[in-house]
C-alpha cells in the first residue's frame, strides 16, 4: 500500500516549480555561453514531458564529463526526473551530489530543498524537518518559502510536534494568503489543529455525495463521516474515515480501506 504524501494538486504545483526551476537554470548559464549540448537535450526532454530519456540523456552527460562544472546541475536535473517517477532514493543520492558540488548558491538552494524532498518522501520526516530549517536559514530567496515552510510544518505534525507545526502552517496562511501552499496549509490546518489524522476517500461538491461514500464505509465497516471543505474557493465536503493517533495508524487504516476498495489520501 502506497499512501499519497500530498493531494493532486500540490504534485502538479511541486512539478511545475521544479520544471521552472531547471529552466532557470538554463536560463543562468545560456547556450551561447558554450552550455554542453546533451545537458541542453537533457533539460529540454525533461521539460517536455519524458521523464525516462531525460534520465537517459543526464546520464550519458555525467558519465562523460563527470567533474563538469554543470555536473550539479545534470546530478539536479536527473533527481527531479527520478523524483517525478517516484524513485526516491535515487533521486535522494542525485540531489545530494548536486547539493555538494554546486558552484552557484541558487543550484545549491535548489537541490538541498529537493532533497529535503525525498526525504520526506521516504516517511523520513525528523530527517526533512532538519533540512527543511537549514534552507529556510540558508538560503532565504534562493528557493520558495512557502513551499519550505508547509512541508517543515506537515513533516512536524506527522512526529506529532502539533504545537509546532501549526505556527508553520498559520505563518504560511498569514504571509501567503493566495498561494497555492497556502490553499493547501488551509486544508490541513483542521486537523493539526485536533491533533489527529484521518483518511479522505472522496471529496465532493455535493453533500449528498459525500454522504453516499460515507454510507459504503459503514457497509463495509468502517467508521465515517462528512466534513465541509474548501476545493479550491468552492464549499465542497469529504468523505472521511478514523481519528488516529499517529502517521503510522493512518497509514495501517488507509491500507484496510484500499484492500476494501476505496481510494484514499491521508491526513494531513
Amino acid at each position: 500500500m502506497k499512501v499519497r504524501k500530498f493531494p493532486g494538486l500540490c504534485c502538479v504545483f511541486a512539478a511545475l516549480t521544479m520544471a521552472a526551476a531547471l529552466a532557470g537554470c538554463q536560463t543562468t548559464s545560456g547556450t551561447a555561453g558554450g552550455r554542453p549540448a546533451l545537458l541542453e537535450s537533457a533539460t529540454a526532454t525533461y521539460l517536455a514531458g519524458d521523464g525516462e530519456e531525460a534520465i537517459r540523456l543526464y546520464t550519458d552527460f555525467l558519465g562523460s564529463q563527470p567533474s563538469a562544472a554543470q555536473a550539479s546541475e545534470a546530478y539536479l536535473g536527473r533527481g527531479t526526473a527520478y523524483y517525478d517517477l517516484g524513485r526516491y532514493r535515487l533521486a535522494e543520492a542525485d540531489f545530494a551530489n548536486s547539493e555538494r558540488m554546486a558552484r552557484d548558491r541558487g543550484v545549491r538552494a535548489r537541490a538541498m530543498l529537493r532533497l529535503a524532498h525525498a526525504i520526506f518522501a521516504q516517511d523520513r520526516y525528523a530527517e526533512a524537518a532538519k533540512l527543511y530549517m537549514r534552507v529556510l536559514r540558508s538560503h532565504k530567496g534562493y528557493v520558495a518559502q512557502d513551499e519550505a515552510l508547509y512541508r517543515l510544518g506537515i513533516a512536524l505534525a506527522r512526529q506529532g510536534q502539533w504545537e509546532d507545526a501549526r505556527a508553520y502552517l498559520e505563518d504560511v496562511l498569514s504571509r501567503w494568503p493566495n498561494g497555492e501552499f497556502a490553499k493547501l496549509a488551509r486544508a490541513k490546518l483542521p486537523c493539526v489543529m485536533g491533533r489527529h489524522f484521518t483518511v479522505q476517500v472522496g471529496a465532493f461538491t455535493k453533500r449528498e455525495l459525500a454522504e453516499t461514500k460515507v454510507g459504503e464505509l459503514r457497509e463495509k465497516g468502517f467508521q465515517g463521516e462528512v466534513v465541509p471543505i474548501d476545493m479550491a474557493g468552492v464549499p465542497g465536503y469529504a468523505a472521511r474515515s478514523g481519528r488516529l493517533a499517529t502517521w503510522a495508524q493512518a497509514q495501517d487504516h488507509a491500507g484496510r480501506l484500499e484492500r476494501a476498495g476505496f481510494s484514499t489520501y491521508a491526513l494531513p
